[in-house]
């Protein structure tokens, strides 16, 4: 099937964003990135024809993005087509450092900044909104401050107060590129399932689907 739109959490500056863009360039022909509100939205619409989305799903220093995967759970027909890493620098954008006493981001980008926030901006409310990007929504004065991606600032004309703010240099998030078509080319395998019991043992005796015949090496 030929995909001309690919779904991506917004709005226009998030990581998520920078991502589609990344992989748009890596395809012989044109495709729509098209923003959506959540994750979950941007999942719903890999349900759609000619479309695929490119979500977060790990990430180096925080582990998985559980919200991707929780919805992914509940959504088995879409099947993996590529993944990526991009690179991770958090800025924090404001009016003045001196007055700030709530900072708005993504959870995830709250977290990377963990030990940044607590040494720079100690009292300062953490607030958690849907994006990087949607945080600057919530810059309405100089109390007020966000975590965004360096493009976002630039793209919404607003100040950033400190740059590279991440607690950890090689900070890096894997993205998944998702739709409904079976992938056949891929080097890798990833698989999720439950158990009938939360007992010890449980991974080591997986169900028997997830096993291989006695003739065959261990793919997984």
């Amino acid at each position: 099937m030929t995909v001309t739109r690919l779904a991506f959490l917004g709005p226009a500056g998030t990581y998520s964003e920078l991502a589609a863009r990344c992989y748009q360039a890596q395809l012989a022909t044109p495709v729509e990135a098209i923003a959506h509100p959540t994750i979950p939205l941007a999942l719903q619409a890999a349900a759609e024809e000619h479309t695929w989305a490119i979500v977060p799903v790990e990430n180096a220093l925080q582990g998985s993005v559980t919200l991707t995967l929780d919805t992914l759970w509940e959504m088995p027909h879409l099947q993996i087509q590529a993944a990526l890493e991009l690179p991770i620098r958090h800025a924090l954008v404001g009016q003045d450092r001196s007055q700030i006493q709530a900072v708005h981001s993504h959870p995830q980008a709250l977290a990377q900044c963990q030990l940044w926030l607590e040494t720079h901006l100690p009292d300062a409310l953490l607030v958690p909104s849907n994006s990087t990007t949607e945080a600057l929504q919530h810059l309405d004065g100089p109390n007020a401050a966000a975590i965004a991606a360096p493009r976002a600032a630039q793209l919404y004309n607003l100040p950033i107060l400190a740059s590279s703010i991440n607690d950890y240099a090689d900070n890096c998030t894997r993205f998944w590129v998702l739709g409904a078509e079976a992938s056949t080319d891929g080097t890798h395998l990833s698989l999720a399932f439950d158990v009938p019991a939360n007992r010890p043992g449980s991974l080591v005796n997986p169900p028997a689907i997830l096993r291989p015949a006695p003739d065959q090496p261990h793919s997984y």
